[in-house]
């Protein structure tokens, strides 16, 4: 078309132009002659419009990319071995066994190492914990849960203890003391949550996040049997890992019902 020259308008009066439905204040487009055809005995019939089965295809593959999408970030995708922190769970995955569970440790001093123990020190001691614990149970049971709960970092929840008759009775004997660490997820932040058993007995509930949080648990001088069970994992795998003042423990990548079990050495 010529530089200034009008386009001429539709004739809404005839079928090929625009039309209007009675009530309506909304313009439709003009029906197309395309789009009606014949077949061999002279009657007409509506074709589908050009681009129909190009968008019902379209939609197809749009629905089949959202579903596989919808998979792989459930099945947590690459996100958890793509953070830096994932070759030290697959350093602790691959030193694993069926009957030994290691961690790899990155100590705050000294060569990062494979280890079959997670150690604190004196200086992980939550004495203020001790002391009101043991005093809240010479009133009852429910006042020494509640220090116990209020000793927590924020989202843990502490089990009902009342039927640990040997937590309660090594904190009443004095042959156990709280010691402080920190949980954190290493790796891809997902929504996973742990349960913390200590001697095969519940102890508390722990969501773990990057930012991460304290949890103070009651140990006796030595060796202590400690599990972590995967209760949610929000993809790709449980990842959590362990921090004392020695350093931090990566544990492998569980599965939701997995326990890892671990020797906890308190001095």
């Amino acid at each position: 078309m010529a530089d200034g020259e009008m386009r001429p308008q539709s004739d809404s009066s005839g079928p090929a132009g625009a039309h209007y439905r009675a009530g309506d204040d909304i313009e439709l487009p003009p029906i197309d002659d395309a789009t009606a055809g014949t077949v061999e005995n002279g009657s007409t019939m509506s074709k589908a419009p050009s681009g129909g089965l190009s968008s019902l295809l379209g939609s197809a593959v749009l629905l089949g990319a959202v579903v596989i999408g919808g998979w792989y970030l459930w099945s947590g995708g690459a996100s958890e071995k793509d953070h830096p922190s994932w070759q030290n769970v697959a350093a602790a995955t691959d030193a694993s066994t069926n009957n030994v569970n290691a961690t790899f440790l990155v100590p705050k001093s000294g060569t990062s190492a494979i280890s079959t123990k997670v150690e604190t020190t004196s200086m992980d001691a939550d004495r203020i914990t001790t002391r009101k614990v043991r005093t809240a149970l010479k009133t009852g049971i429910a006042e020494a849960q509640a220090a116990i709960q209020a000793a927590q970092g924020t989202g843990v929840e502490i089990a009902d203890l009342a039927g640990n008759l040997q937590l309660l009775n090594g904190l009443k004997g004095g042959k156990q003391e709280f010691f402080e660490v920190y949980l954190f997820d290493c790796c891809d932040e997902d929504g996973d949550v742990v349960e913390i058993l200590l001697n095969g007995s519940l102890f508390a509930t722990v969501p773990i996040t990057h930012e991460g949080t304290s949890l103070s648990i009651p140990l006796q001088k030595g060796s202590n049997g400690v599990a972590v069970r995967g209760i949610r994992d929000g993809g790709g795998g449980v990842t959590v890992s362990l921090r004392s003042s020695r350093g931090d423990y990566f544990c492998r990548s569980m599965r939701v019902g997995q326990e890892y079990r671990m020797e906890v050495v308190a001095p």
